[in-house]
């Protein structure tokens, strides 16, 4: 709703506060004309959260994150909802989330240790905020392989889900149910094989477990899910025993919900490796647009320096 002017010298003020990959600004939140975000203050030394006017480009209000320390996050994660931003921090090995007002940035609660969602690596991976059936939630991801759903009204801890390895990706959300994949388990070094990423289907509310189906074996989902006309779409790289990409996969399955259950069925699979001389994987969240399954690649995690695009017909 604005030009490009405002837009750019948001993103340059964000880009100029980097300075080691943890201090990187995390990415705005936008809400009517404010953007929402947290960044490193060199000259206060510490985490903040700013509300910055997009039109004018001016910061509205700022106020100190403590609890992420020096180290902080790899690109902080923010949510917005229920006139509140969302900001997760950790203590330790536990992670917990701080809830502000939007309008003056003020402190409305910080969640409790017993309410935390721990282990030996809690880094966050998201924050997603969700309304479904009167109730409001926030989702998170950890780098220890726990996915957990915290109340956003109090950040009291609702349910949480143990797996192999971590969580790096927003969840699917379908009326009170929940979809959201791990990224497999580790390689094992006498088979030179993991299992691939597993996408559960829980009840939003109390984290039961409806069901679930795994990808093939070393396929990692690393990223956003997509679900159109009762497809959800699971785009994964393909890697090697040594995490190497070696190829983008998109696996497909009907879903279905009834009553207690949930079932994963007709399921289909489209690879891609690219040309030229190394493969391609991808962290690319999948976006459908008009019946195509949108998708990027590429990166230095990902193999290719270059991005590529590709494209795929969702009706087969």
């Amino acid at each position: 709703r604005s030009t490009l002017f405002p837009y750019t010298t948001l993103f340059r003020s964000l880009a100029d506060t980097s300075d080691t990959v943890n201090h990187t600004p995390s990415t705005a939140v936008c809400v009517g004309d404010y953007a929402y975000y947290v960044r490193w203050s060199e000259t206060a030394n510490h985490f903040e959260l700013v509300k910055r006017n997009i039109p004018t480009g001016a910061v509205d209000a700022r106020t100190p994150v403590p609890e992420l320390a020096s180290g902080g996050f790899y690109n902080v994660p923010v949510a917005y909802g229920d006139g509140k931003v969302f900001v997760p921090f950790r203590t330790g090995v536990l992670q917990m989330v701080a809830a502000y007002s939007a309008s003056d940035l003020s402190l409305a609660y910080k969640s409790t240790a017993a309410n935390s969602i721990g282990g030996a690596d809690p880094s966050t991976t998201h924050l997603t905020y969700v309304e479904s059936g009167g109730g409001k939630y926030l989702l998170t991801g950890t780098y220890n392989g726990r996915y957990g759903c915290l109340n956003a009204a109090d950040g009291t801890r609702l349910w949480q889900v143990q797996s192999a390895r971590f969580y790096n990706q927003v969840p699917v959300i379908v009326g009170d149910v929940c979809l959201f994949a791990d990224t497999g388990t580790s390689v094992n070094p006498e088979t030179g094989s993991g299992q691939g990423s597993t996408v559960r289907a829980v009840r939003l509310a109390t984290g039961a477990l409806l069901g679930s189906v795994t990808v093939d074996d070393d396929c990692r989902c690393m990223s956003a899910m997509a679900l159109y006309d009762g497809r959800l779409y699971v785009p994964c790289s393909l890697q090697n025993s040594t995490y190497t990409p070696q190829a983008v996969k998109v696996f497909s399955y009907a879903v279905a919900v009834s009553g207690d259950s949930a079932t994963f069925s007709d399921g289909k699979v489209w690879s891609y490796a690219g040309g030229g001389d190394s493969p391609i994987g991808t962290q690319s969240a999948a976006v459908v647009v008009d019946g195509r399954l949108y998708l990027g690649g590429g990166g230095a995690i990902c193999q290719r320096s270059e991005e590529r695009r590709v494209g795929k017909e969702c009706r087969s």
